[in-house]
């Protein structure tokens, strides 16, 4: 594994545990960042670079993340654009690097994961709550690139502004078309599949989130 890309969140971070001693550097990037809905108001924001390095000595300070969503919050659609547009413009990264890198280790939340798998693979299901990648707990995906296309995104997109339309859908995929090896992998683990998440197809809470993290995916989503 040549390279780390991870949700800012402390949490996501230290899920890769000693990997971050292993690669370097470790890349902070918010398409990988959580889904609030559109109703996000109060959520808790990340802590900054410097903080997080403090924990993790090989976090990159430095890298700056390519998109960061508003406050006010994101439909589905919008998270598919979110993540389209992240995701061409990281695999353009890594395809022009001069380490060129063959392989790289993305921690993420539950609602990022069945969206990057259909943007990879191009199929994008009629509704959002088809379970066709359902994340585990602490479960693995892993995706291969099948055929590859050169991407010339233009990297005009900044903070809060309107995203570029990125063509992904009816198998056309990111930078060429991926396939799916690993699909919620959970062989690894001793307690095998638990907890695992899809679409609930709400966009907003429709009852009060007392406590923060307590089940509050049971609103935007489905535990399954």
């Amino acid at each position: 594994m040549q390279g780390s890309i991870t949700s800012l969140k402390y949490e996501e971070s230290l899920a890769l545990g000693e990997y971050f001693s292993l690669l370097t550097p470790s890349r902070p990037l918010i398409m990988t960042s959580e889904w609030y809905g559109t109703g996000r108001s109060n959520d808790p924001a990340p802590a900054n670079a410097p903080l997080l390095q403090t924990f993790f000595p090989t976090y990159s300070t430095e890298y700056r993340t390519i998109w960061t969503p508003a406050v006010s919050g994101e439909s589905i659609e919008e998270l598919y654009s979110r993540c389209a547009y992240v995701a061409a413009r990281m695999i353009q990264e890594l395809d022009t690097h001069p380490l060129n890198p063959k392989s790289v280790l993305i921690c993420t939340h539950a609602a990022i994961i069945p969206i990057i798998g259909r943007i990879l693979t191009g199929n994008k299901p009629k509704s959002p709550t088809e379970g066709d990648f359902i994340p585990w707990t602490a479960s693995l995906f892993t995706f291969r690139r099948c055929r590859v296309e050169a991407l010339d995104i233009v990297s005009d997109a900044t903070l809060y502004q309107a995203l570029p339309t990125i063509a992904w859908e009816n198998g056309v995929g990111i930078g060429g078309l991926w396939e799916c090896l690993a699909n919620g992998d959970c062989s690894f683990l001793s307690g095998g599949k638990e907890r695992g998440w899809r679409f609930s197809g709400k966009e907003s809470f429709d009852h009060a989130v007392v406590v923060h993290g307590l089940d509050a995916g049971t609103g935007l989503g489905v535990i399954v």
